[in-house]
């Protein structure tokens, strides 16, 4: 599978099919960064939409203002990257050489022009 494919996949899959998460009513459950809903009250403020699966919590604003679908909140919770999180999730990601060898050409043409215009800057001087 391929890094895209993974990362398509699982956009399409609920939170609590890699994070344990307590259901309070609803679509609500225990925030598991914040904990909203773990009190006496059990007034949950995550939120899951049930078609997108878009996670928002409403008490702490632990996924941003807007929210994160799937592979975005596993990165604030797990606290990785997304080729962690892909990894942790249990996906088999196809090495994509030309993909890696692209950018460590544009990192290091990006480098070379940077060092080029220093000197220039420094031989002025």
């Amino acid at each position: 599978m391929t890094f895209e494919q993974a990362k398509a996949d699982i956009k399409r899959r609920h939170l609590r099919e890699f994070v344990p998460l307590e259901e309070r009513k609803g679509n609500f459950f225990v925030c598991p960064i914040c904990h909203s809903g773990a009190g006496p009250k059990k007034t949950a403020a995550l939120k899951i939409d049930p078609v997108t699966y878009h996670v928002t919590c409403f008490s702490g604003g632990c996924f941003g203002d807007k929210g994160e679908d799937t592979p975005g909140a596993l990165m604030k919770i797990w606290n990785c990257g997304l080729r962690e999180v892909l990894k942790r999730a249990g996906y088999d990601i196809d090495q994509d050489h030309s993909g890696r060898e692209a950018r460590t050409v544009t990192t290091t043409s990006t480098t070379a022009t940077l060092c080029s215009t220093i000197w220039l800057i420094l031989s002025t001087m």
